[in-house]
């Protein structure tokens, strides 16, 4: 038996940054882009742009606690830079805790269970659905 070649055969990368009050900012990344320090800090100042959009209070109040994992785009030195710049507090993450990713839990089984059995014919069609999922869903 033989798998199926076309079944995964185009992943994509789905990076999405959340508060209580719900989603402030997703990117889907170009297929085969991996997360660099570089990207990922980038990534961050488009977070707080949302952020000032989506929830100004939160924005604007001093001493943001943010919470990610241990990865190396999130611990370089670029994006501790970054950080100290947005004057973000980090929530500490213990290596090798998976049971800390809140995201793993509450956004990410509602997310599979939302896209499972759908098929996409292309990434308009992904990116269509991504929109239509975080304005309707509730997993908070």
């Amino acid at each position: 038996m033989t798998p199926k070649p076309s079944i995964h055969q185009h992943k994509v990368l789905l990076c999405v940054w959340w508060t209580t009050a719900g989603i402030v900012h997703y990117e889907l990344r170009p297929s085969g882009q991996t997360i660099t320090a570089e990207i990922y800090s980038a990534q961050l100042d488009r977070v707080l742009v949302a952020l000032h959009q989506k929830q100004a209070a939160l924005a604007s109040r001093k001493g943001i606690v943010f919470h990610q994992d241990n990865a190396r785009p999130n611990t370089a030195k670029i994006t501790r830079e970054n950080l100290a710049r947005l004057q973000w507090e980090i929530l500490p993450h213990p290596p090798y805790s998976p049971d800390l990713a809140p995201s793993d839990y509450h956004l990410f089984l509602v997310l599979d269970n939302h896209m499972r059995y759908r098929q996409f014919r292309n990434r308009e069609d992904i990116e269509n659905e991504l929109i239509q999922f975080f304005s309707y869903s509730s997993f908070l």
